[in-house]
């Protein structure tokens, strides 16, 4: 297809990203912290040019460390909770047994979902060689699962950087192609990664059909960002939940 047959989709793309950063700041941006913090990062990343895990780092822990000691205020995920609303399970109540901190539990779901994350990355890395294509793109799509967080608007912009500055395997009009064809079909905005993934083989098949390589660049994308998933559900959540206080 040619590709101006998406001319019109970036200018849209761009407007619906931009009003998803608006509301999504009006949700998140709460107090002067949160400002405060928000303002760091753009600097940080825009300006600096700092990588976007350690640009995020302060604002991560910064979180992280008032839930644990009870600052409700930097709580961005906090719900406000009404007389007559009423949850399945409420944010009050004990965690059932099976929900608590074990660190048995957790070593042995560690090992299960580390072996199943990182496997298939290994095997693409002992036969096309650690440094090919399809190789980097598994070690850096597992490495963006761990390093970001906030859904699609937040790890899109690293992935984007990365993709376009660092690796190559784009170029930024086919980002935005990309960004095009998630807006227009159902589906989550996340899967512009497998679109990524897709196009970075794709260009650079180092020896395999460009078809071949492209689909094994696309799964390979897929199963290191959301295979991670299941190790921060099982092992992650029930530390994190013990650790959130509950307002009096």
């Amino acid at each position: 297809m040619d590709r101006s047959h998406f001319y019109g989709l970036k200018p849209a793309v761009t407007a619906i990203v931009l009003t998803a950063v608006i509301r999504i700041g009006r949700k998140s941006l709460k107090n002067e912290v949160m400002w405060a913090l928000a303002a760091f990062a753009f600097i940080a990343i825009y300006f600096s040019k700092r990588p976007f895990p350690r640009s995020f780092s302060v604002p991560a822990s910064s979180d992280f460390s008032g839930a644990c000691f009870g600052n409700q205020d930097s709580d961005t995920g906090s719900k406000e909770r009404s007389g007559s609303t009423v949850s399945v399970i409420g944010d009050d109540e004990e965690s059932p047994p099976h929900a608590k901190p074990n660190l048995t539990r957790a070593f042995r779901v560690s090992v299960l979902w580390l072996t199943l994350w990182l496997t298939p990355t290994l095997i693409i890395g002992a036969m096309r060689g650690w440094e090919s294509t399809l190789f980097k793109e598994g070690l850096f799509f597992s490495k963006a699962a761990v390093v970001t967080f906030g859904g699609a608007y937040a790890v899109l912009p690293y992935v984007a950087q990365q993709a376009l500055f660092h690796y190559g395997w784009l170029k930024p009009g086919q980002m935005l192609d990309g960004l095009g064809l998630a807006e227009t079909t159902p589906g989550p905005l996340i899967m512009v990664l497998q679109f990524v993934g897709f196009m970075g083989a794709w260009q650079h098949p180092e020896g395999l059909p460009p078809l071949v390589a492209a689909t094994i660049g696309a799964l390979i994308t897929t199963w290191a960002t959301f295979t991670p998933c299941f190790l921060w559900i099982f092992w992650v959540a029930p530390i994190s939940n013990n650790c959130v206080a509950t307002p009096d």
